[in-house]
This record gives C-alpha cells, structure tokens and sequence, in this order.
C-alpha cells in the first residue's frame, strides 16, 4: 500500500473544526490531541474543513516527525515579558500616586487653612455685627509665625471692611482685627 504524498508532513495545525487552538495532524488524519491557542504562534488565517493539501497554506508549529504527537510549543518569552512590563508600570504607578498623594498631605501642613479661618472670622463679625458677614481671605497663606495678611469681609447690606490677620506661630493660630 502506497501513501498518498501530496499531504503536509505531521504537526500542530490551526484546528479545521474552527475551534481556538491547534490540532496534531498526523500526516493521514487529525487526531483528538489540541493545545490551547497561543497568540505567538503564526497560523494560516483559514483552516480548510478537511485535511489539509499540498497546496494549502501551513504553518507547522513543531517540527514534522512521527505520527504521535508532540508537545505544543511553549508560551513564548515574550508573552512573560510583556506581563513583567505591565505588573512593573502598575507598580511605578502606584508608587506615583502615594507619592503625588504625599506632596498635597505634605504641602497642606505648611499652609494655614484660610477656608476655616474665614468662617471663624464671618462668625465672630455677624455676631458682633447683628447680620450676616461673609469673609474672603488668600487661597494660599504659609504658616509662618509673625507674618501677616488681609482679608476682606462684606456685610449683607454690601458694606465691605478690611480685616488685619497676623499669625501668633507656624500651627496656624491667628489674630486678626477689623481696620476702619
């Protein structure tokens, strides 16, 4: 009995059923061996429904042999390396954030919370006042002791005063008086 010749030697082939993955082709038929699909492998775009001609297109994963089976190829070094990359880029950016999230805790210690003061301020001025003061001071004041700044109060009638703030020492205790 002869073999026929103008059929492609055994190996992994994309499986003719269309299922992912490859299937053994042992040089007569395909067998019930598969292997998961491995995005590295570089297959034929189709697989004919039947086996495989001499004139088909095909790309042997393993190198042709006997009629067993081989072992699939395994994953490719640079599937790992393209993990390593992605698990080192959500490291570097995690450390990012906890470092970004430090500069703003840290900035915040250095600086007086003006939004506070300025309800302290609105508070103690419409209770002396007998109306409702609202109070706009800097966005942006260090701590530093002695230094001092203004801020501006307006009555609900649209009066506005200026108010002196001096800071007593770097935690962010304050004075401050209301200028004629």
């Amino acid at each position: 009995m002869t073999e026929p010749t103008d059929l492609p030697a055994a190996g992994w082939y994309p499986d003719p059923s269309g299922a992912p993955g490859l299937r053994w082709w042992n040089g007569l038929t395909w067998s019930d061996a598969v292997h998961p699909p491995q995005p590295e492998a570089r297959l034929a775009a189709s697989v004919p429904p039947t086996a495989p001609t001499a004139t088909s297109a095909w790309s042997t994963i393993a190198p042709p042999g006997g009629t067993d089976p081989e072992p699939a190829p395994p994953v490719a070094a640079s599937s790992r390396s393209r993990v390593l990359a992605l698990v080192a880029g959500i490291c570097v950016l995690a450390l990012g954030a906890v470092a970004l999230a430090n500069f703003f805790v840290s900035s915040g210690r250095n600086q007086l919370d003006t939004g506070a003061l300025e309800l302290r301020i609105a508070a103690s001025l419409s209770q002396s006042a007998g109306h409702d003061v609202t109070v706009s001071c800097p966005g942006s004041v260090p701590l530093e002791s002695g230094a001092t700044f203004t801020c501006t109060a307006t009555g609900d009638d649209g009066r506005e005063l200026v108010v002196l703030v001096q800071q007593t020492d770097d935690q962010g205790d304050v004075t401050w008086v209301p200028q004629q």
